[in-house]
């Protein structure tokens, strides 16, 4: 595939998972019209659209920001060195 081609299919697949979202919205209303108790799986098809987003801009869905906080927290070595420390001298 040529980087043109790449680019065409990338922005056919970002059109596809916002018309995917305008469908959420309208199960969304239909299903408050009919006076039901949910969403009618609106919100479910919002978090498929947001990790299908995710995984073509590789970035992180917004309900995946704190748990991808956590990881770099941990990851990072000036707070492993104060596990390290705080596990030797303890809570002093």
């Amino acid at each position: 595939m040529t980087e043109e081609s790449v680019e065409q299919k990338r922005n056919w697949l970002v059109t596809l998972s916002s018309r995917m979202r305008v469908r959420a919205g309208n199960i969304a209303n239909a299903a408050g019209q009919n006076g039901r108790a949910d969403d009618g799986g609106a919100r479910s098809l919002v978090l498929q659209c947001e990790a299908f987003e995710a995984g073509l801009g590789m970035k992180v869905p917004q309900n995946w920001k704190e748990e991808a906080a956590e990881m770099k927290r941990l990851d990072d070595p000036e707070y492993q060195e104060y596990k390290r420390l705080k596990k030797k001298f303890g809570n002093k």
